[in-house]
């Protein structure tokens, strides 16, 4: 659900619940999996045209498919959740920079580890895009920073990300 109760503010919310996936080798039943119930929310602020703040929140039921994940020997599973939030500034509007500077963090508590240490991930990004046709065309670039920790194990990467959008 949706709702724009202002033009400057959009809020969403979703619900889904997800049966069990079978789970099959050459044709025979090896297993099924509670699939998680899921519930999200989403808020997008933008006073002026040449700024906007959104931020997210999901979670999902992971630990109800334990006992079916155990039973595989894939591990412990574990309620998951994120929170992300992000700011553009510039790019519409009278007297602002064409090019928009895009910033973003996101947190989450992952669903899945081979021992009772609940992973994490931080992801860090900033980016910025190019607007064409009359702001119906955007060419959007990204650099973001991932860590991810957990059970023992730490990584981290570096993501690149490049995207074409148009709008008819």
């Amino acid at each position: 659900m949706i709702v724009v109760p202002t033009p400057t503010l959009q809020l969403a919310v979703a619900l889904r619940f997800n049966s069990k996936l079978h789970l099959s080798q050459d044709s025979v039943t090896i297993g099924e999996v509670s699939m998680p119930v899921s519930m999200s929310a989403g808020l997008v602020v933008r006073p002026q045209l040449a700024i906007g703040w959104s931020t997210s929140f999901s979670w999902r039921s992971w630990s109800s498919a334990s006992s079916d994940i155990r039973a595989l020997g894939l591990g412990e599973t574990f309620d998951s959740w994120e929170i992300g939030s992000g700011i553009e500034i510039g790019g519409v509007g009278q007297g602002t920079s064409a090019i928009p500077l895009r910033f973003g963090v996101r947190y989450a508590r992952l669903p899945f580890s081979v021992s009772s240490d609940q992973p994490t991930e931080l992801n860090l990004s900033g980016g910025t895009a190019l607007r064409f046709a009359s702001n119906r065309a955007e060419v959007a670039i990204a650099l973001e920073r991932a860590l991810r920790k957990g059970a023992g194990a730490r990584e981290t990467a570096w993501i690149f990300s490049l995207g074409i959008e148009i709008r008819p």
